[in-house]
C-alpha cells in the first residue's frame, strides 16, 4: 500500500494532475485482472503463489515509466511541433512514445518469459505472469492513458495542482505567422543540413527563434538536461569510461567471487526471538524438540520411481503415476534376510546414520524379533507360497496385542511405511516398504555441504542392490523433500545466470530491430550487461551467498536493468542531428526526464519493502534498489559518456539502407508469386503498362462472359 501511494503521489507531482495520476495508477492496477483472465483461461496455468504478489512492485514502476514517456513526449511535442492541433500533437506523441514503450516492454516481457522455460514450476509461472502482466500495461497504456489525456486536456490542463493558488489564464495562441517562423527555426534545429549552424537565427520581430529561445520554451528539468548535464558528460567523458573500465572490472572480479549457499539458509533475522531460540534449541539439543530440523532418509523396495508424462506440471498435487517394480519380491527366506541385514549394516554406518535410540525405524527388524520369539511355529523367516500369504503373515504381524492389549508394531502401518494392497479378487499383497533413517545434518544445510550426503547414501544402497538377491535389488534412497528442495536450489542458481545472459542477448536483438544501429545497440548491450555485473558485484559486496533469496530476486529484477539504456538509445538513433554531441543531447532532453522520474518511483516503492520480518522482501528490496541505481548510473552517466566519445554520426553503422533492400526484395518477391499465380487464375485481369485492362472478353449484351 505504501508503494502504491508513494507512486501515486510521484505520478501526480510529474503531471501536475490528480486526475492522470489517479487514471494513470487504475490503469496500472487493472493490468492484474486481465492478465489473471489471460494466466488462468487461456495459457490454462491455475497455480498462484506468493511470488506472484511481487509482481505489484514490478507493474507500478514499469507502468510509472511508461506514464512519464508518454506525457513527457506530449509535452515536449509542443516545443517540437509549435501551435498544432490537438490531434496533431497527439499523433506525434503517440508514435514515439509507443515505440518508446514497446522496444521496453518486449525486453522486460521477454527477460521474464526467459524464466518460464525453468524447470522450476513457481519460477515459470511467475515469469508466464510477469512477462504477460508488462504486455497487458503497455496495450492499456498506449488505449486508456491517451483517453484520459485528452479529458485532463480539455478540462483541467490549466489548474495544475501547483499553481492552484494563482488564477489561471487560457494560454495565448501565437499568430499564423509566428507560428510559421518558429516552425521554420524549429525545422532548421532539426533538419541535419540545415540546421547544422546552431547560432542560426530567425527573427519575425516577435521573438528570436534560436536554439536558446527554444530551449525556454523546454521544462526546466528538461532544460538542465539538454545543456548543463550534456555539457558536463561531453566534458568528463573519458574520465567517466576510465570509471566505467574500473567499475566493470572490479564488478565481475566479485562476481566471480560468488557462491552457493554454504551454511543454512535464513528466512528472518538471528535477531528475531523466534529465530534465536531456534538457534539454541539446534546448538544445544540433537534431537530433543527438534527432530523434524534434521534429515531423515529413507530407503525404500517396490517402487522405481514415478511416470510424469500425463501429469499436469502446473499442479502441485499431481505427482504423476507411480513405477512399480514388478521383480519386487519377499516370498523368500533370503530375501527376507537381505533386507534385514541391509538395515542393520545402515543402522551401523556411524557416517550416515546418528548414534542414538529411535534413529533406526526398520519394521523387518521387529518382524524378525516376532517370528523368532512370538509367532507360534517355526521359528525364523520362511518361504511363503503366495503373495498373499506372505501380505496375511505381516499384516498380522503389524497388527499383533501384546499381554498388556497395545499394538507395538501398528505404528509401521500408521506410518505407512509398510504397504499391503487388497486386489480385486480380495487377495492381498505387499507393494512396498521402506527404513527410516535419522542423520545427524540439519535439512536446511545448503547445496555444496548436503549434495556429499546424497553422494554417500546413493553409494551404499547402489552396493546393497549389487550384493543383494533378484527381487529385492532395487532399493532407492530418498530424503523426503529435503533432497528436491536441494536440486531445486542448485537449479536457481543456473538459472539465473542463464536468464541474465539471455536477457542480455534478448535486448540487442530488441535494439538491432528498433534502432537498426549495429553501434548503438552493442553500446547498449555493453552498458546493460555493465549493470547486471554491477547488481551481483553488490551482491558480494553485501556479504550473500547465492541462496534462494538471491537467485529468485536476481530473476525478477534482471528485467529492470534494460529499460533506461534502451529508451536513450532509442532517442539517440530517432536524432535528426547529424553530430553524436546534438544526438546525445537530442536524446537526453526526450528520455532524460523520464528515466529520472522512473528510477525515483521504482526505488521508492522498493524502500517500502524494508518493512517485513521476512528476510526475503528486505532483500528484494535492496536489489531492486540496487539495480535501479546501477542502471540510472550506466545509462545517464556512462552510456551518455559513450555516446560522446564513439557514438555513431550520421549514418554510421545504420543498419536502414540494407534492411529496406532486404525488404523490397521480399516485397518484390511476393509480388512477384502473386501475378504469376494469378496469370494461371482463370478470373485474373492482364493489366498493360498504362494500368489498362487488356484481358480479352467477349460479351454479349454488355455482359461479360
Amino acid at each position: 500500500l505504501g508503494s502504491v501511494i508513494f507512486v501515486l503521489l510521484m505520478i501526480w507531482f510529474h503531471t501536475s494532475s490528480l486526475y492522470l495520476a489517479l487514471m494513470g495508477m487504475l490503469q496500472i492496477m487493472l493490468s492484474f485482472p486481465l492478465t489473471y483472465f489471460i494466466y488462468y483461461f487461456i495459457f490454462q496455468v491455475k497455480y498462484v503463489s506468493q511470488m506472484h504478489i511481487l509482481s505489484v512492485f514490478i507493474i507500478i514502476g514499469v507502468g510509472a515509466d511508461d506514464i512519464f514517456v508518454f506525457i513527457d513526449a506530449w509535452h515536449q511535442a509542443e516545443v517540437v511541433l509549435g501551435a498544432v492541433s490537438v490531434l496533431e500533437r497527439l499523433s506525434w506523441t503517440f508514435r514515439r512514445a509507443s515505440k518508446a514503450m514497446l522496444v521496453t516492454s518486449i525486453t522486460t516481457a521477454c527477460a521474464f518469459y526467459i524464466t518460464a522455460s525453468s524447470e522450476i514450476m513457481p519460477i515459470s509461472t511467475f515469469g508466464i505472469f510477469a512477462g504477460t502482466l508488462i504486455l497487458v500495461n503497455y496495450a492499456l497504456v498506449i488505449t486508456m492513458f491517451p483517453c484520459n489525456l485528452m479529458v485532463w486536456h480539455r478540462f483541467w490542463r490549466i489548474r495544475p495542482w501547483r499553481k492552484c493558488l494563482k488564477k489561471q489564464q487560457e494560454p495565448e495562441v501565437a499568430s499564423p505567422q509566428h507560428s510559421a517562423t518558429c516552425a521554420l527555426s524549429r525545422s532548421l534545429e532539426h533538419d541535419p543540413v540545415a540546421g547544422s549552424d546552431p547560432d542560426a537565427k530567425v527573427t519575425d520581430g516577435m521573438c528570436t527563434c534560436n536554439d536558446a529561445a527554444l530551449s525556454v520554451q523546454y521544462r526546466p528539468i528538461e532544460r538542465f538536461f539538454r545543456g548543463p548535464w550534456n555539457t558536463f558528460m561531453h566534458k568528463t567523458r573519458y574520465v567517466n569510461m576510465i570509471f566505467a573500465a574500473a567499475l566493470l572490472g572490479v564488478c565481475i572480479w566479485l562476481a566471480t567471487k560468488l557462491e552457493p549457499l554454504t551454511d543454512d539458509e535464513e528466512w528472518i533475522p538471528d535477531s528475531h526471538p523466534s529465530q534465536r531460540s531456534g538457534n539454541w534449541m539446534s546448538d544445544n539439543f540433537l534431537i530433543s524438540g527438534t527432530s523434524s530440523s534434521y534429515l531423515r532418509v529413507d530407503v525404500s523396495w517396490g517402487v522405481l520411481g514415478l511416470d510424469r508424462s500425463d501429469a499436469d506440471k502446473y499442479d502441485p498435487r499431481d505427482i504423476g503415476e507411480v513405477i512399480w517394480d514388478e521383480e519386487f519380491s519377499l516370498l523368500s527366506a533370503a530375501n527376507q534376510q537381505a533386507v534385514l541385514d541391509a538395515c542393520n549394516e545402515l543402522a551401523s554406518n556411524g557416517d550416515l546414520v546418528v548414534e542414538r535410540e529411535g534413529a533406526v525405524q526398520c519394521w523387518v527388524q521387529d518382524y524378525d524379533f516376532y517370528v523368532n520369539n512370538l509367532k507360534p511355529g517355526t521359528p525364523g523367516f520362511v518361504d511363503f507360497d503366495s503373495e498373499d500369504a506372505l501380505a496375511n503373515d505381516i499384516e498380522t504381524f503389524l497388527q499383533y496385542n501384546n499381554t498388556e492389549g497395545s499394538q507395538p508394531y501398528v505404528r509401521y502401518l500408521d506410518s505407512e511405511q509398510v504397504g499391503i494392497e487388497t486386489l480385486e479378487d480380495g487377495s492381498k499383497q505387499l507393494r512396498f516398504f521402506f527404513f527410516r533413517f535419522l542423520t545427524s545434518h540439519r535439512n536446511s544445510l545448503p547445496y555444496e555441504r548436503m549434495y556429499p550426503v546424497i553422494e554417500k547414501w546413493d553409494a551404499e544402497v547402489s552396493r546393497l542392490n549389487a550384493k543383494n538377491p533378484a527381487g529385492v535389488n532395487n532399493a532407492l534412497s530418498s530424503g523426503g523433500d529435503v533432497w528436491p528442495f536441494l536440486i531445486t536450489q542448485n537449479t536457481l542458481v543456473d538459472n539465473s545466470f542463464l536468464g541474465m545472459g539471455l536477457a542480455i542477448m534478448i535486448a540487442f536483438v530488441a535494439l538491432i530491430f528498433s534502432t537498426l544501429n549495429v553501434v548503438t545497440s552493442i553500446l547498449s548491450t555493453i552498458c546493460v550487461g555493465g549493470i547486471v555485473v554491477s547488481v551481483l558485484g553488490c551482491i558480494y559486496l553485501y556479504g550473500w551467498e547465492l541462496g534462494i533469496i538471491e537467485t529468485v530476486a536476481a530473476v525478477i529484477i534482471v528485467g529492470f536493468s534494460v529499460d533506461y539504456v534502451v529508451h536513450l538509445g532509442n532517442a539517440y538513433v530517432e536524432s535528426s542531428h547529424e553530430h553524436r554531441f546534438d544526438r546525445t543531447r537530442d536524446a537526453l532532453t526526450d528520455m532524460g526526464v523520464s528515466v529520472l522520474y522512473g528510477a525515483i518511483t521504482t526505488a521508492g516503492a522498493g524502500a517500502f519493502l524494508f518493512g517485513p520480518v521476512l528476510l526475503f522482501f528486505p532483500k528484494f528490496g535492496a536489489l531492486l534498489m540496487t539495480t535501479i541505481a546501477f542502471s540510472f548510473l550506466w545509462s545517464m552517466v556512462l552510456f551518455v559518456s559513450a555516446l560522446h566519445i564513439c557514438g555513431p554520426n550520421g549514418n554510421f553503422g545504420n543498419l536502414r539502407p540494407a534492411a529496406s533492400r532486404l525488404w523490397n526484395k521480399i516485397t518484390k518477391s511476393c509480388c512477384g508469386c502473386c501475378a504469376c499465380c494469378g496469370s494461371r487464375s482463370g478470373d485474373t485481369k492482364d493489366i498493360s503498362a498504362d494500368g489498362t485492362d487488356t484481358r480479352n472478353e467477349d460479351s454479349v449484351d454488355g455482359t461479360e462472359v
